[in-house]
């Protein structure tokens, strides 16, 4: 299966692409976050054109594990972006270590910050269901 990650931003939102074959996670790009419309659009016309079976979305849980205003703000898309992807799945999963993991890579390898969060995202998901 082929799996897009997704890091959900106020400005920009990260991408990247796994295959559960090889269980890996790789950047894939940024998009500027615009309308929660526009922005999902996009997502659904990328998981097209690459062939993508399932999305896996991070939800910024608080530190303490509860639902705050972000982690409402990432339901809602996944709902618009289930709208968008028709029958493709959108998975919703913890993300509150994927930042730190980015920034960490940043450091050693450099790249961009956002579409690495979403690597994170993705190989945590990979690790832990494949």
């Amino acid at each position: 299966m082929k799996f897009l990650g997704v890091d959900l931003g106020a400005k920009r939102t990260g991408l990247a692409i796994g295959l559960s074959e090889n269980r890996t996670a790789a950047p894939l790009r940024t998009l500027e976050s615009a309308s929660t419309e526009w922005l999902a659009s996009e997502i659904a016309k990328i998981a097209a054109s690459e062939g993508i079976d399932e999305v896996v979305l991070g939800d910024p849980l608080l530190k303490s594990g509860e639902r705050g205003a972000a982690s409402a703000r990432a339901r809602s898309f996944a709902r618009e972006l289930e709208h968008h992807l028709g029958p493709k799945p959108v998975r919703l999963i913890d993300e509150r270590l994927s930042t730190r993991l980015a920034e960490r890579l940043i450091k050693e390898y450099g790249g961009d910050r956002d579409s690495l969060a979403a690597a994170a995202i993705l190989q945590g998901y990979l690790d832990s269901n494949f």
